[in-house]
């Protein structure tokens, strides 16, 4: 950090000093501002799950990093990082059968957003119906699945559920 940063981030550099923050600045490279003090401990809320794929957006995503150096993109990501962080969206197997070929059949088709359930704002959409169709032929070919009854509608309700309409993670500013 250069300049006025230092200066500007005194406050909150004193205020999450704790024991593991002044034991890791010895293993950092000049000054750093903590983001959370108390990470070790946290419960998975739904701004340290935001957090999390944030990072792992920027840490995989060169494109993405490279949105950063505009400042109106990251005044824009900061307002929608305040306006609302998600949770990850945990893995579900269902209860019924036929929820259950449904669920694996999505699995096995690919149809789960990797970065904790949901999608990144710019990702391509697929059409539901064509989803929908690939998923009732992959549950019809499955000999274990021979004699479950999978409605179109539940097996188009799903797509929609854990797929299709899941609300994205708030990182539209980093969008190209």
């Amino acid at each position: 950090m250069e300049g006025d940063a230092i200066a500007a981030t005194a406050d909150i550099r004193s205020a999450t000093r704790t024991l593991r923050n002044r034991f890791g600045r010895f293993l950092a490279d000049g000054t750093v501002v903590p983001l959370k003090a108390d990470f070790l401990y946290s419960s998975g809320s739904a701004e340290h799950d935001t957090l999390r794929a944030l990072c792992t957006v920027l840490a995989t995503s060169e494109r993405k990093r490279r949105q950063l150096a505009d400042a109106a993109r990251v005044n824009q990501l900061i307002r929608d990082l305040a306006d609302g962080a998600l949770p990850v969206l945990p893995e579900t197997t269902g209860g019924r059968r036929s929820t259950v070929e449904i669920l694996s059949a999505m699995t096995v088709l690919g149809l789960r957003h990797p970065l904790g359930g949901r999608p990144l704002p710019d990702e391509p959409t697929s059409d539901v119906e064509e989803l929908v169709d690939r998923l009732v032929a992959h549950i019809a070919a499955n000999p274990y699945a021979q004699g479950v009854n999978v409605p179109r509608d539940l097996a188009e309700g799903t797509v929609r559920r854990y797929y299709a309409d899941v609300t994205p993670w708030p990182f539209g500013a980093l969008a190209d």
